[in-house]
């Protein structure tokens, strides 16, 4: 048994170096979904999900078998996308299991260009699958009845430049170098199992042919673990109409195969893949096949309008990107000339309200001065003569409380009843004075009363206080004083 034991962990490492190119999981339908190729082309169109299954090397006893489950969507301001991907792969008697969240940002540098960063980051899980182990002795299985599990966190960067219809881009896989520690219980030699950093850089160009319809998209792909020359791998790509695809793929020293795609109601795509090994595993005829559908969220399903939508998202018409270029620039005139029309409305309205102002004071101004002063010259003559002014003018006393005429400090007179109202804002605004607006005794004139006293040395008073606070700013002449 103990024989048994060390017999199983020299298959644990025999394993490790058969699947050290195989430790990031290998896939095809990447030309489908760019998510499984390159987390930072996520988020350019509408919100997808994708379910995916590979079977590698079938009948080739411990293949690897992987399935996987991406989201990815982008967010209102069009230039940031998130996504999430899972994924659990087999490979022998090593499984491992992954999440990982990923956030995108584009960076516009024209209608033409543009650059994009993504970062994945998540938790995976190795373990040894010890039910997959098939002892020589039956009892030899109580031994593998503890299965032993590694949890760690790990991250991708990625990014691509995009100029028309050219697309370049890299990613950088297992960038912590993780390394899984599998205990031995026979012995203190430990197995240690460390994840290696993978590369990709890969290119790719659309080429549109017959209106549009039809395009021819060659994708080119260099892989390699840190320490291991680069692998490449090249794909061609035919799409019509958007509706129906068709791929040729072949990997350097690996495998050739064939992919045929169909979407279904502009909502569902389905996938399939299969592929034969060029390396010595063809004359075992161990084919590789993988299987995937995809549903496209749109927001609406206006299908009238799909075709539009796909060729601003693909931009595959130079001639459709000048058309949009113009159209915005004339919706923009459009808004300049709008704006232009209500500054000029708005401009229009205030010189109305000047206009009317200015007639309104130049009707206060037309009255005749002549008018006005014989008016105040009376009113002054008429209190002097008055005997009860004398007598409270000559006396200290504060007021005379058998007289029963009141007198009035004007501070203004207007034949219009507006303009007196307007003047009265503006002493209440300028000078915290608020008048009462009355009426002379043959109602032909607005006076604007600022105090009301049958004491004369009181109303003088006041009279000086206003001069001082010069309200001649306001209306020509001195306040006078007016008996009722």
């Amino acid at each position: 048994m103990k024989l048994s034991k060390k017999i199983f962990f020299l298959i644990i490492f025999t394993s490790s170096l058969i699947v050290r190119s195989q430790q990031m999981e290998y896939n095809s339908h990447y030309v489908f979904n760019p998510y499984l190729l390159n987390p930072s082309m996520i988020g350019d169109g509408e919100k997808n999900i994708f379910l995916g299954y590979r079977k590698q090397w079938a009948g080739f006893v411990g293949a690897p078998e992987i399935q996987q489950i991406t989201f990815d969507s982008p967010l209102e301001n069009k230039k940031s996308a998130i996504g999430f991907r899972v994924s659990n792969d087999i490979t022998n008697v090593i499984g491992r299991t992954s999440g990982y969240l990923t956030y995108k940002y584009k960076v516009r540098f024209s209608k033409e260009s543009d650059l994009s960063f993504a970062l994945s980051g998540g938790f995976f899980q190795t373990r040894i699958l010890f039910d997959k182990i098939i002892a020589l002795d039956k009892f030899e299985s109580v031994l593998f009845e503890s299965n032993q599990k590694y949890t760690g966190f790990d991250a991708d960067f990625a990014f691509n430049y995009r100029y028309k219809k050219l697309v370049i881009g890299a990613l950088a896989k297992n960038i912590l170098q993780n390394t899984v520690v599998y205990f031995n219980d026979n012995d203190t030699k430990d197995l240690n199992y460390s994840f290696i950093r993978q590369y990709n850089v890969h290119a790719h160009y659309n080429f549109s042919l017959k209106s549009d319809n039809f395009h021819i998209t060659p994708i080119f792909l260099l892989q390699s673990v840190q320490g291991i020359p680069f692998n490449y791998e090249a794909n061609l790509l035919l799409d019509y109409t958007n509706k129906y695809f068709f791929n040729l793929n072949y990997s350097h020293k690996n495998s050739a195969g064939v992919s045929a795609s169909v979407l279904f109601d502009n909502s569902i795509q389905i996938s399939y893949t299969y592929e034969l090994p060029t390396n010595s595993l063809l004359n075992y005829s161990f084919t590789s096949q993988e299987i995937s559908i995809k549903f496209l969220l749109r927001k609406n399903q206006d299908f009238s309008k799909l075709k539009e939508i796909e060729d601003l998202k693909n931009q595959n018409n130079s001639l459709f990107e000048k058309t949009d270029f113009i159209e915005q620039k004339q919706l923009k005139l459009d808004l300049e000339i709008q704006k232009n029309r209500d500054s000029i409305s708005s401009l229009k309205d205030s010189l109305n309200g000047i206009v009317y102002g200015l007639e309104r004071v130049i009707n206060n101004l037309k009255y005749d001065s002549k008018d006005l002063d014989s008016l105040i010259k009376k009113a002054t003559q008429s209190i002097k003569n008055d005997s009860t002014f004398k007598n409270n003018y000559n006396n200290d006393e504060i007021s005379n409380p058998e007289s029963k005429k009141s007198y009035n400090v004007i501070i203004g007179a207007f034949k219009d009843f507006n303009n007196a109202k307007d003047f009265k804002q503006i002493y209440i605004r300028e000078y915290n004075i608020s008048p009462k607006i009355i009426r002379n005794k043959n109602d032909s004139w607005y006076f604007l009363r600022d105090e009301s006293s049958n004491n004369i040395k009181i109303l003088l008073k006041r009279i000086k206080e206003l001069q001082n606070l010069d309200t001649k700013k306001i209306i020509p002449g001195n306040p006078w004083i007016y008996s009722e």
